[in-house]
């Protein structure tokens, strides 16, 4: 039997970008040292969108650390099927802001994946990743681009890492 060049080069093509595809990276290379934080730091609200959901980072930031260490994140919904979240340092109060303020069509949970959890977002205390799932509600976010995307939340800044298209 004789090969179709014509495939032969197609089979190529598609090996060379399965290779040369992304890979979802894992929370367990990106560590966060943990700290014993007793007593959870108030708040501090600087920004005009802080303040204006001080109930909700208020009362999530009590709940004591959860990310990378010795942050929190306080998650609500803002919408059918969408959800927005701050991050709070626990040690000294500083409130960050996310890369994007909602994600919407974010689907009733997130994936499972090794070391995010199976919540949206995903994230945990001994990493400093956080995956979300979703469409970003952006100024330059396409209105049908529903992803999946890894940030590295280093010196108070998300890095974003990872961005894979994912239909609901």
């Amino acid at each position: 039997m004789k090969a179709h060049p014509g495939l032969t080069l197609v089979f190529f093509m598609v090996v060379a970008t399965a290779c040369d595809a992304e890979k979802l990276p894992d929370p367990s290379e990106y560590p966060a040292v943990s700290m014993n934080v007793a007593t959870p730091a108030k708040p501090v609200l600087k920004s005009r969108l802080a303040r204006l959901y001080r109930t909700r980072i208020n009362e999530g930031a009590k709940a004591g650390p959860n990310f990378a260490g010795h942050y929190t994140v306080v998650r609500w919904g803002c919408g059918a099927g969408a959800f927005m979240f701050f991050v709070v340092d626990a040690v000294n109060g500083a409130v960050y802001e996310p890369p994007e303020v909602c994600i919407a069509l974010s689907g009733d949970e997130a994936e499972n994946l090794p070391g995010f959890g199976n919540h949206n977002p995903g994230f945990s205390l001994t990493s400093k990743l956080l995956l979300t799932v979703g469409v970003e509600d952006g100024p330059k976010d396409e209105p049908y681009g529903r992803a999946k995307t890894v940030y590295l939340f280093d010196k108070g800044r998300f890095k974003r890492l990872y961005k894979e298209h994912a239909p609901l």
